[in-house]
């Protein structure tokens, strides 16, 4: 997708965030998918480089001063929640477009981060017509198998040939091809964690989807991402600032912390929170 082609996105359809309709061959998008995807990505963006270097640097805590850039940053989770809903406004006369050539570092990080998960959603949403579903599943097992096959599809398309290096070390710089994995990982993580906000936010809370922390498990295990994998710490950092901030999480020994022992962590506290907001 070309930032030149949002204008015509928005005629596609207004009453879905990102839907595919196989029977028309189409996929329909909406401003409320856009907008609040790109929110969330700035805030990963802004927030997760903070979170990264804080853990590097021995904090066991990031502090956000009212105000400050760091603050700012975790705001835009909040933003996202409230972009899921449908919104009077429109892009264009509110928000900035998306700009990979902003001279803002935290912006463009944004966007990257953006567009690049932008492309998972689509690839998923293209799966379900390349895979010959149903514009409309007829039970539960059907609509969660059919979920699943696109969560694979899209993963498989973004991941390409890229692998990790079996031969290196752990805390060893990884090769650009694993680095290019590593961002591809990183794409689907964001895609999917987009997609449990939306249906948290949007009270779409269904099962007629297999659980959110199960589909950002499978995709990454898709991915087959090394165990001291970036993403996979990023990823988990981001989903503790998303649904828990000021919660301790399980201390694990240095043998065992892991950034693939921390996915996990954060997968089964996303499935508590999840099972919690059920039962409200």
């Amino acid at each position: 997708i070309r930032a030149s082609s949002w204008n015509q996105i928005s005629i596609l359809s207004r009453s879905t965030a990102f839907r595919s309709a196989p029977s028309e061959r189409r996929v329909r998008v909406d401003w409320r998918g856009i907008t609040s995807l790109w929110g969330m990505s700035q805030a990963m963006g802004r927030l997760s480089p903070a979170m990264f270097n804080a853990r590097r640097n021995g904090a066991e805590r990031l502090n956000l001063p009212i105000g400050s850039p760091e603050e700012l940053r975790h705001s835009f989770i909040g933003f996202a929640r409230e972009l899921c809903v449908p919104q009077k406004w429109r892009w264009n006369t509110y928000l900035p477009k998306p700009d990979l050539n902003t001279k803002s570092d935290h912006a463009r990080s944004g966007d990257t981060f953006f567009f690049r998960s932008l492309e998972w959603i689509l690839q998923h949403e293209l799966a379900h017509i390349a895979l010959n579903h149903q514009d409309s599943a007829w039970s539960q097992e059907q609509s969660r198998a059919e979920e699943r096959d696109a969560d694979i599809h899209a993963s498989r398309r973004i991941k390409g040939d890229h692998a990790i290096d079996p031969h290196r070390t752990p805390g060893v710089k990884p090769s650009a091809g694993e680095l290019e994995l590593e961002r591809r990982a990183l794409a689907a993580g964001i895609g999917l964690i987009w997609v449990g906000m939306y249906e948290e936010t949007a009270a779409r809370l269904s099962d007629m989807y297999p659980p959110i922390s199960e589909r950002i498990y499978r995709c990454l295990e898709e991915f087959g991402l090394a165990r001291d994998s970036a993403a996979a710490e990023i990823l988990s950092d981001f989903i503790k600032a998303w649904i828990d901030p000021k919660a301790e999480w399980h201390r694990l020994s240095p043998e065992q912390a892991t950034a693939q022992a921390a996915m996990d962590e954060a997968c089964h506290q996303l499935d508590r929170y999840i099972q919690d907001l059920r039962k409200k």
